[in-house]
Parts: C-alpha cells; sequence; structure tokens
C-alpha cells in the first residue's frame, strides 16, 4: 500500500511539473511571433504583419483610455477619442521602427516559465538579449479581454512604457485644453501632434 501511495504521489508530482503557465506561453508565443516578424527584412510587409500583431495582442482600449486620462470622455472631442484609440497600434509601431533604425533589435528573448497575479492583472519576467548581446530584464503586465490574453504595459527597472509615453501626451493635452478650457479641442490637437512627430508610421 505504501509503494502504491509514493507511486501516486510520484505521478500528481510529474503532471503538476508538466502544466504550463498559460500567461508565460502566452508571452513565449507572442513575442516569437513579433520576433519572426522582425526577421522579416521585406520592410512592406514588415510593417503590415507588425501593425496587426500589435493590433491582436496590445489591450489598446485599455491603454488609450490611459494616455487619455481625464479626456477620455470629453464629450466634444468624441470622434477624436474613438480615432485616437485605433492609434495605439501605430504609437508602438514607430516606437518599434525607431529601435530597429538604430539596431537595437531583439536578438532572443526568454519568459519566465511562472507569472504573478496582481489585481485582475498578470505580471510575467521577461528578459530580451539585443542584437549587441545586451540583456534587459523587465516585466510584462497581461490582461484578459473577453477572455483573451492581451498586453497592458511593460515595464523596466520599475519604470512604466506607457506611463512614460504618456507624460508626453498629458503635457500636450493640458497644453491644447488650458488654451480654451470651453472650447479646445485636447485630443484632437494630440492626434496632431503625434502623426506630425519624424517617424511616425500610421497603421494602415
Amino acid at each position: 500500500m505504501r509503494s502504491f501511495l509514493v507511486f501516486a504521489s510520484l505521478l500528481s508530482t510529474l503532471a503538476f511539473a508538466d502544466q504550463v503557465d498559460p500567461v508565460s506561453a502566452y508571452m513565449t508565443n507572442t513575442l516569437t511571433q513579433g520576433q519572426q516578424i522582425l526577421d522579416d527584412k521585406d520592410t512592406s510587409t514588415q510593417t503590415t504583419a507588425l501593425c496587426q500583431w500589435l493590433g491582436t495582442n496590445l489591450d489598446n482600449d485599455s491603454i488609450a483610455t490611459t494616455w487619455l486620462s481625464t479626456y477620455a470622455n470629453l464629450t466634444r472631442d468624441n470622434q477624436a477619442i474613438a480615432q485616437f484609440h485605433t492609434m495605439v497600434p501605430s504609437i508602438f509601431l514607430s516606437k518599434i521602427l525607431q529601435a530597429v533604425g538604430t539596431n537595437n533589435v531583439l536578438g532572443t528573448f526568454a519568459v519566465d516559465p511562472t507569472s504573478t497575479a496582481s489585481g485582475s492583472d498578470f505580471m510575467v519576467g521577461v528578459t530580451i538579449t539585443s542584437a549587441r548581446g545586451q540583456a534587459y530584464k523587465g516585466t510584462a503586465v497581461v490582461d484578459q479581454v473577453n477572455s483573451a490574453y492581451r498586453v497592458l504595459d511593460a515595464q523596466y527597472m520599475g519604470f512604466s512604457a506607457v506611463d512614460y509615453l504618456g507624460q508626453d501626451f498629458k503635457n500636450q493635452l493640458d497644453k491644447a485644453y488650458n488654451a480654451d478650457p470651453n472650447n479646445s479641442l485636447p485630443v484632437t490637437a494630440l492626434i496632431n501632434y503625434i502623426q506630425g512627430q519624424t517617424g511616425y508610421v500610421a497603421c494602415p
């Protein structure tokens, strides 16, 4: 009887060991897809593929709402607010292509085998090694949208990528709003500012 219990315990341990953390698996699959796209030397197809990849894997609405902050529900600028939500992949695409242009390209990556829950979100460690051999240890913040995992943010040395970009956006929004609090269209102004930046690439 004792030998049977030991054997059963061993089988149970092996079974749990084979279980894959779903968040870790999602991030591994997502980064693998991104790596394959970046390895594509055809820039025309690469841009389109990156747009689709970002559009599918980012929590675009949550990120846009975070960036717009108190202006996310400004009724008189509703049309621009809706447009801004669709621009999230383009904003990240532009940053990725700028990194590619400086040869600071993803070389290899490793995703931690387990994630941790943080409220309704999940945190999973990711180590990215650039083509130059520089290793960066960060954290991917993942949430669920209609039962599907989506990337909400990326953190490095305690700093949030979404918050970092959002600081500039907030300054532009506040500047436009304060110029005429009763009539200004701050989100429209922000869109014009983003689209006018050197290196901005709009997703189709």
